[in-house]
């Protein structure tokens, strides 16, 4: 029965038997491991090569087997392919797509090459129509494909593709805009190949990725009407495999090169004139509805039939209710857009030296995490005068208080406010871009934890976690409460555990937090590197005869320094020690009202303070600190630093700082409050009671900081750890703050 339909179809497109010897489509099959598929594929090019014959096309089908298995071959060698002059056999052992359709390619002896692969079937006329479309053109570079892309299997839709007048640079940098299977002259391949893209990389997509540097080359993007490909949706497709174990991404290609696609990008809209005109165009064009323009065309319908004897998966009901895509994006500013005012915001000279130091930070604000890493750029910046810095911050902010800080060759761009339109999902995809196209492989990726970094090596991560040496700053984790037990947050955790084999190094400020993630992790000791911040030493404070009876606290008024533990603490003191009262600084995150808060009598607050050493010290025996989470603070190494004694809790790396007896008051951790505020009210009694004692506490602890917190040690430490050389050497340039 499928045999006598396919003869009255035949008959209906007239094919003589007649073969001319000389080849003008070699159609290069790709096949893998297809065996139960590659019959339907087989007769359906058989097919269509027939009708190219009637058209007075010969052609040729090499046969490219990469790593088959020998049902695959088996089912081949037993197909009649009767419709092409001759073929060719090519066995590879290369396990890459990209590799296996050059090498038959070099066995390929037509003037234009047409792609294929193992599981998908084309309409008859396709080949015939894309060597008439390409031929019939004045001289110049142009490559072709089909019309519409039917999908059918596990999924149904149908997509329709349009020519290159319809698109955009930053559309190519967005997406591939047509379907992988290529027409185009053979000796283009004399000068570009398909590279060889392993999954295990990240990178994927071998076809866009071609297609991007034909763009840049220049070729023309043709698309031959009433043709269609028949798509095969199934789940282990190497499509699928693509989707699910890559990162998404093609690795940087010369589209990328910043000043070209920003200037390209501005020629093409030169060249549109009317761009209000193309946008409306383009939104036009999505009124299409391409399953009724398939169904409505009898060339369409009867390859559809076609398709359908040869293969009943391709349903035609399902086919015929299913949603239809176009291929043009209906925004024109989409990230692909965005990535050219990228270009333009980070290329500050021209022609602008790569990268040497990219930063991933949430915002620029003042911080301890923030301080810390400041310090190693700085000391990255003086011992490589030729570094440069691209510093990214990713979540929401009114404003990077502490930009000026950055070091010198330094550029701040402002995703959020510089890309407002844009969402997470795409501003990600445009910093991939943006950080391949800017820095060379090795460069070094700093990473502080946070929502945006985090989201960024879940998608990217296989990717730029080999493009650059990764740097992980690694600080403490959030805390929650759990029947009266202080747990933690396992985010950075489930992190480290799949990223910490690909970072190359873990910076840590305090030695605790790397012992304990070697005792959960247990892999990759070596990454992890303790390097202490320094601190500038003042001038020590000079004590009175006799103690104040007065207390600092300066942090920032927020949820984890735990604000209300102080205001408890005060009230606490107010029946105990009631001569003793405490002074308060730090700014107020929203949601907290300090004067409200901090309203007990003995407590005053003071309002925000500019730095540590901006406070009247001199005014005050003791600095209190109430975080419930921290690695190293700074603040305890400047009070420190300046001969103060300190009180502070046991939590993060501050049990390395502060040990009870010797550096200062270590407070025991624990998530009943009550207790907490005993312990703080008998630590303070305690300084008093034996204050010469406190006074030998707080040299002691000066002494610590000055040797171990040093510049000099610092200096060298880093030095050590990223193998760089101590230069006093500074180049007078500016920073540049990109935000808009």
């Amino acid at each position: 029965m499928l045999s006598s339909r396919m003869e009255v179809l035949n008959r209906q497109m007239n094919i003589p038997n007649s073969i001319k010897p000389n080849i003008d489509v070699s159609v290069v099959l790709n096949m893998h491991r297809e065996g139960p598929f590659i019959k339907a594929t087989l007769a359906s090019l058989n097919v269509c090569a027939q009708a190219a014959r009637a058209g007075g096309l010969t052609c040729e089908l090499i046969a490219v087997f990469d790593r088959s298995d020998e049902n695959t071959i088996k089912v081949f060698t037993e197909s009649h392919i009767d419709g092409f002059a001759k073929h060719k056999v090519v066995h590879t052992d290369v396990g890459s797509l990209g590799l296996a359709r050059n090498a038959g390619i070099d066995h390929a002896s037509g003037e234009y090459i047409w792609t294929a692969d193992g599981d998908d079937l084309v309409s008859s006329n396709a080949m015939l129509e894309l060597h008439r479309l390409v031929s019939s053109k004045s001289p110049g570079d142009y490559v072709a494909y089909v019309n519409y892309l039917i999908a059918f299997g596990e999924v149904f839709f149908v997509s329709k593709y349009f020519n290159g007048d319809h698109l955009t640079v930053a559309d190519f940098a967005m997406d591939h805009p047509f379907v992988s299977r290529i027409f185009i002259k053979r000796s283009v391949f004399s000068k570009l190949r398909y590279i060889d893209l392993r999954l295990t990389e990240g990178f994927a997509y071998e076809d866009w990725e071609f297609v991007t540097r034909l763009r840049r080359e220049g070729f023309q993007f043709l698309v031959a009407p009433e043709t269609a490909m028949y798509y095969r949706q199934r789940p282990q497709s190497l499509l699928r495999q693509a989707n699910g174990l890559s990162a998404k991404l093609i690795p940087h290609t010369p589209l990328f090169d910043p000043k070209w696609y920003a200037q390209e990008l501005s020629r093409e809209r030169h060249r549109i004139g009317d761009w209000q005109s193309f946008v409306h165009m383009r939104h036009d064009i999505h009124r299409c509805n391409a399953i009724h323009e398939v169904m409505s065309s009898p060339q369409l319908r009867a390859d559809l039939l076609r398709a359908n004897l040869i293969d009943p998966e391709v349903d035609l009901a399902r086919i015929e209710g299913s949603h239809s895509h176009i291929a043009v994006p209906y925004h024109s500013d989409h990230w692909g857009f965005a990535l050219a005012e990228a270009f333009d915001i980070v290329g500050d000279a021209p022609p602008a030296p790569p990268f040497t130091d990219v930063v991933l930070l949430p915002w620029l604000n003042p911080g301890g995490g923030e301080k810390y890493i400041l310090q190693v750029l700085q000391e990255l910046a003086d011992s490589q005068p030729h570094s440069r810095f691209l510093v990214l911050c990713g979540e929401s902010a009114q404003a990077h208080g502490w930009a000026s800080r950055l070091p010198r060759r330094s550029v701040l761009l402002d995703l959020v406010n510089a890309f407002p339109t844009l969402n997470d999902e795409s501003r990600d995809k445009l910093v991939a871009r943006l950080l391949l196209a800017t820095t060379n492989a090795g460069a070094r990726l700093h990473i502080k934890s946070s929502v945006f970094a985090h989201r960024l090596l879940d998608t990217f991560g296989s990717v730029l976690l080999t493009h650059f040496q990764g740097v992980y700053y690694r600080f403490s984790d959030g805390q929650y409460v759990w029947e009266n037990h202080k747990l933690m947050y396992w985010s950075t955790l489930k992190l480290l555990r799949r990223d910490l084999p690909r970072l190359s190094k873990v910076m840590c400020d305090c030695a605790s937090i790397a012992r304990k993630d070697k005792e959960r992790i247990g892999l990759a000791h070596d990454r992890y590197h303790v390097v202490y911040a320094h601190v500038n030493s003042p001038t020590p404070r000079t004590f009175a005869p006799e103690p104040r009876k007065r207390l600092l606290w300066a942090s920032r008024v927020c949820g984890h320094k735990r604000p209300e533990i102080l205001a408890q603490l005060a009230r606490k003191l107010k029946a105990t020690l009631p001569e003793v009262e405490i002074d308060a600084y730090g700014s107020a995150e929203e949601g907290y009202d300090p004067c409200t808060l901090f309203d007990t009598g003995n407590l005053s607050y003071l309002g925000p303070f500019e730095s540590f050493d901006s406070l009247p010290l001199e005014n005050y025996d003791v600095f209190i600190y109430t975080s419930e989470l921290d690695g190293l603070p700074n603040v305890l190494l400047e009070a420190m630093a300046s001969g103060l004694p300190v009180i502070a809790p046991d939590v993060g790396g501050i049990g390395g700082l502060v040990v009870s007896g010797k550096t200062g008051f270590l407070i025991a951790d624990t998530a009943d409050d009550e207790k907490l505020i005993d312990e703080y009210a008998l630590a303070i009694s305690d300084l008093y009671q034996h204050w010469d004692a406190t006074l030998h506490l707080a040299a002691s602890a000066k002494e610590l900081v000055d040797r171990r917190h040093s510049h000099a040690a610092f200096s060298s430490r880093i030095a050590t750890v990223f193998g760089t050389v101590n230069t006093p050497v500074r180049i007078d340039e500016p920073v540049l703050n990109a935000n808009p």
